[in-house]
C-alpha cells in the first residue's frame, strides 16, 4: 500500500493524489475487516468442533 501512496504522489497533482490515497485507505480498511471476519469465523468453527 505505502508503494501504492508513492506512486500516486509522484505521477499525479496534489488533488488527485489525495482522493487516490483515500480510495486506498478505504479499501484496505474493508479489505482488513473481511480477513478479521473470516479469522473469528474459522476461530469459532474450530472452537466448536466442526474443523
Amino acid at each position: 500500500m505505502q508503494s501504492e501512496i508513492q506512486k500516486l504522489i509522484r505521477n499525479r497533482p496534489p488533488q488527485e493524489a489525495m482522493m487516490g490515497m483515500q480510495q486506498l485507505q478505504a479499501q484496505f480498511q474493508e479489505t482488513k475487516k473481511a480477513l478479521q471476519q473470516e479469522a473469528e469465523d474459522k476461530v469459532a468453527e474450530v472452537r466448536s468442533g466442526k474443523a
